[in-house]
């Protein structure tokens, strides 16, 4: 059963972030964490590891919301960004790269349920792929501007 936390639109939620709200980084954590753990496990394979850079990432969110502009993208597209951030970060410093990059189902449908068919393809290209924006943009026959607006 779903949380109803996970019914807060992010507008809402971007607010109850920015305003400090008791109980906000519970709402973000119980909305989020699974497909931020999904981003992270792609390139962490230590469970200990994924689950530090989860709190990192939940807790940088929270911290760094008042930085978030809406002219960038999406809220979701924002934590996204973070979340991979900052497993690479762990993974420079000393953990594991995941030996298989390809995502399963449940994860792919979470992602699909955010993500429109475009926002999709550009993902997979880029986090999945490990393909730039540069090549993305290209293949995709979309100007890098709009690739990386998009993410």
């Amino acid at each position: 059963m779903r949380s109803p936390d996970n019914y807060l639109s992010d507008e809402e939620l971007l607010h109850i972030l920015i305003r400090k709200d008791e109980g906000a980084v519970k709402v973000l954590y119980h909305k989020y964490s699974s497909i931020l753990n999904g981003i992270i496990s792609m390139v962490l394979t230590s469970q200990e590891a994924r689950l530090d850079v989860l709190e990192k990432v939940i807790l940088k969110i929270a911290h760094e919301i008042d930085h978030y502009d809406k002219s960038y993208g999406s809220l979701f597209i924002w934590m996204l960004n973070i979340a991979h951030k900052c497993a690479i970060e762990e993974y420079k410093s000393g953990s594991l790269i995941a030996q298989n990059y390809s995502t399963d189902t449940l994860f792919k449908d979470q992602l699909l349920s955010i993500l429109n068919p475009d926002q999709f393809k550009i993902f997979e290209s880029i986090y999945l792929k490990g393909y730039t924006i540069e090549e993305t943009s290209g293949a995709m026959l979309l100007p890098a501007g709009e690739v990386k607006k998009i993410f």
